[in-house]
């Protein structure tokens, strides 16, 4: 019975120990953590700053591409957000701002328009995620700015 008690309380304790921080307050997360450390990101890859980031990346936006371009877009900044875009794009019309990270590369990153469409690995209408996170995170990050504040 006393090794089940002990294996209970080692397992309640490492849950706790590896609880990830919860933040309450975007704005002030992203003002204090990553504005006020904006310096430490330049020349850093962008998964060097998703790894730091304690906020989930929700939405995201680049450069459209325009009919008149070649097949392949020049990505030269992206912008995450930590809504999703249709409440990104609500809080715009109501007049809110949203916390954001606008990120300019060193180097575009090269991006086929195929890439863009529906079903596309950078899909407009879905949500960032792991597979965007990969495609993009070898790019170098030439400096950041937090939006919102």
């Amino acid at each position: 019975m006393k090794k089940i008690i002990i294996c209970i309380s080692i397992v309640f304790c490492a849950n706790n120990v590896f609880a990830q921080t919860v933040i309450t307050d975007t704005l002030a997360y992203l003002r204090d953590s990553i504005e006020a450390k904006k310096t430490e990101y330049a020349g850093k890859k962008l998964n060097f700053l998703l790894a730091r980031l304690k906020l989930s990346v929700k939405g995201y936006l680049m450069e459209p591409p325009l009919p008149n371009r070649p097949d392949t877009l020049k990505v030269k900044e992206i912008v995450l957000y930590f809504n999703t875009i249709t409440k990104v794009t609500l809080g715009n019309l109501q007049g809110k701002k949203n916390p954001a990270i606008i990120i300019k590369f060193v180097t575009p990153k090269l991006v086929p328009k195929a890439y863009l469409k529906k079903g596309g690995i950078l899909d407009f209408g879905t949500e960032w995620n792991n597979t965007k996170a990969i495609f993009l995170g070898n790019c170098i990050i030439q400096h950041l700015n937090v939006e919102g504040l």
